[in-house]
């Protein structure tokens, strides 16, 4: 569990107009990911490439909400 004032420098990240940099770089980074061919030389190796691309597009986008969700509960 993180501390209010950890909260509060999270919160502090994210207004600066420096985050929508950080964001559209996390777009940019998972689109690349979601868009790389996944064929392997089988069936087994392209989904398990699949899966793995997929997860690492969930896990940026999961990061990113959390940080949204903390940021939110500074009051708290």
């Amino acid at each position: 569990m993180i501390t209010k004032t950890e909260r509060q420098q999270i919160k502090h990240i994210l207004v600066r107009p420096q985050w929508q940099t950080i964001e559209r770089l996390a777009t940019l980074f998972t689109d690349n990911i979601m868009y790389e061919s996944v064929l392997r030389d089988n069936e087994w190796e392209t989904i398990k490439t699949a899966l793995m691309n997929e997860g690492q597009v969930q896990g940026i986008k999961r990061f990113i909400q959390e940080l949204y969700k903390e940021a939110q509960n500074v009051e708290n």
